[in-house]
């Protein structure tokens, strides 16, 4: 019995090995790019079954050595195709098993590349503090080894992490050494990443044609390499940049291009990402409707796929409900969308969903309601370092002014003082080079009332006011002017 035992553990053993191989052989594949990587994911998911088995017939025996080696060399040396074709909540778990079984190992470069991609994970769903933590041992254990690419790709995270704790001279220097490895290395990808993450930054700031500079040279390097993924990325980012311009039918343009490379691999993250960005063009652009099917299309393969912008598209659809006057589907939405970025601690997304939920809230007469919600965004913004973000609690008290002011229970008089408030904060965020054409386009929608109210030169008047305020003197007259 035990010998027909051990024939059947080396005969399932030999099965997973092939399997492992397969998806390590894959992998290399993938990171040929262009038709490598579609050959790369048309061949795991012919397999992925078989693969699936095989990793959990490895869990399964994980005490035994040589099924730990196996199960650690398929994530290590497969991680870059498996975090394409995997659900992510199903790698996380496999992330933590195997950096379990390499530390029995001592699989010093294993655990390396999984504590990095753990922290990179964490740092996303924005967890500072556990994703720096991680990321800090991950580069000790890659220096350790020489591991070059993957000091460099760690460098880039601990960038971000020092950017989100307001130490930017030291963000800049963890993204330039990043980008020195990567140079020294000849490394397109690294190249394009580090031009990727300048446009980003750029675009954060307000500075469009600067990023678009950026996001155009990082699309010739991704093209360099190969990189179907990050060809779709940026050119969607590009889109982005042509919508806040006002530019959208290139933004669409460019948007189906990105589409149709994203589907090249089957590569959900992106594709929902471009979905995402096409419905909010379709909904720039009146077009309602598209723009619902375009999130509602996002929503179920983003479920499919287990991914973690699920929320994010709960809260679009939320604000389209808003708009389309469906209040109390906006607030389920919203209610759903909140929730979840509340258990993850995600104070950036929190603050996106408050801004979306005081709108509602107006609509519904509760104001009390509304000035609560915007309170917590802007204090949840405060917290952030990049002022562009200040723009939305800033301009949704705007909003909630001059909705509170057009109530039938206002007097004429404490209608024209929310009014001049509302138009001197509107002045500055319309007058701030980061301020988006949603923001442009909202204020407009105003302009009828408002000079029935008021009159154009008024208006003008205000408004040219309010563009010469400091803007954290108008942060702060705001917090003071939401408190209960």
């Amino acid at each position: 019995m035990e010998r027909q035992q051990s024939r059947v553990y080396e005969a399932q053993l030999r099965l997973a090995a092939h399997y492992v191989m397969v998806v390590c052989k894959a992998c290399q594949d993938y990171l040929r790019g262009f038709e490598g990587s579609v050959a790369a994911v048309l061949a795991f998911n012919a397999e992925r079954v078989q693969i699936e088995k095989s990793a959990a017939w490895l869990l399964d025996h994980i005490d035994h050595p040589v099924a730990a080696r196996l199960f650690v060399q398929m994530v290590r040396d497969g991680y870059q195709l498996l975090y394409t074709s995997v659900p992510d909540e199903d790698l996380q778990r496999w992330l933590q098993q195997s950096l379990q079984a390499a530390e029995q190992l001592g699989d010093v470069s294993a655990q390396a590349k999984h504590l990095y991609a753990l922290g990179w994970s964490l740092n996303r769903k924005g967890d500072v503090q556990r994703s720096y933590r991680l990321i800090e041992d991950a580069y000790a254990r890659a220096e350790a080894v020489g591991d070059a690419p993957l000091m460099s790709a760690i460098l880039v995270v601990r960038a971000d992490l020092a950017r989100r704790r307001g130490e930017l001279a030291a963000a800049a220097e963890y993204r330039e050494r990043a980008h020195a490895i990567r140079r020294d290395l000849g490394d397109a990808l690294g190249i394009h990443h580090y031009l990727y993450e300048k446009g980003d930054r750029a675009a954060a700031d307000g500075r469009l044609d600067e990023a678009l500079q950026y996001y155009e040279q990082a699309y010739n390097r991704a093209v360099k390499a190969g990189g179907y993924r990050e060809i779709a990325r940026v050119l969607t980012s590009i889109g982005l940049i042509y919508n806040r311009q006002g530019r959208h039918t290139d933004a669409l343009g460019v948007y189906e291009q990105a589409l149709e490379f994203s589907q090249r691999i089957q590569f959900p993250p992106v594709i929902v990402y471009t979905l995402h960005a096409l419905a909010n063009t379709s909904i720039a652009m009146n077009n309602l409707d598209a723009g619902q099917s375009y999130l509602e299309q996002a929503l179920d393969l983003a479920e499919q796929a287990k991914l973690e912008v699920v929320p994010d598209i709960l809260a679009e659809l939320g604000h389209l409900a808003y708009r389309y006057g469906a209040l109390e589907e906006a607030q389920q939405y919203l209610d759903r969308a909140l929730e979840t970025h509340r258990a993850r601690e995600n104070n950036y997304n929190i603050s996106g969903d408050l801004a979306y939920l005081a709108l509602v809230y107006a609509a519904q007469q509760n104001f009390a309601g509304a000035q609560e919600a915007t309170l917590e965004c802007l204090r949840l913004t405060m917290a952030q370092t990049s002022e562009v973000e200040l723009l939305t609690p800033i301009f949704t008290a705007v909003h909630l002014r001059i909705l509170r002011a057009f109530s039938p229970s206002v007097s004429t008089n404490e209608q024209t003082a929310l009014l001049h408030t509302a138009l001197h904060w509107a002045g500055t965020v319309l007058a701030h080079p980061g301020v988006d054409q949603v923001k442009r386009d909202t204020f407009a929608s105003f302009r009828p009332a408002l000079e029935t109210a008021l009159g154009a030169q008024r208006i003008a008047r205000l408004l040219a006011e309010g563009a010469q305020l400091d803007l954290m003197t108008v942060v702060t007259d705001v917090e003071a002017a939401l408190q209960p």
